[in-house]
């Protein structure tokens, strides 16, 4: 669930999220609030909290990490090998830089690739 926020009807909390976010304080608009469902009764234990704050931490990351991130072509490590008889897939980990911010992301997987790539996917 989400809701808005702004400055006639919320006005301190409304000042106070946008300095902590870094927001203009000039700028009028609303603000996009998710609805913290932690006192919810179907939520019998702290770890099922917990679960779902990470799943919400990086879905909000990622959809963050989408609208501003640079391309960038990934690198990844894996110990497969592209031969003639290669299905397409490989089973990876993404070459992260932490010191670059489109990159910030760490992911293992399996990954699928149009076989007509091969070679250079073997670089």
């Amino acid at each position: 669930n989400s809701t808005t926020w702004d400055e006639e009807r919320h006005t301190e909390v409304y000042k106070a999220m946008k300095e902590s976010l870094g927001l203009d304080p000039d700028e009028n608009g609303k603000l996009g609030v998710v609805i913290n469902t932690c006192m919810t009764p179907w939520l019998r234990a702290q770890k099922t909290f917990q679960r779902m704050s990470v799943i919400i931490r990086n879905e909000l990351y990622n959809a963050y990490g989408a609208m501003t991130d640079i391309p960038e072509r990934l690198n990844l490590v894996s110990p497969c090998n592209i031969d003639p008889d290669w299905d397409g897939s490989v089973f990876a980990e993404l070459e992260a830089s932490f010191s670059n911010p489109s990159l910030r992301y760490h992911a293992i997987g399996k990954y699928m690739f149009n076989m007509t790539f091969s070679e250079q996917i073997k670089k």
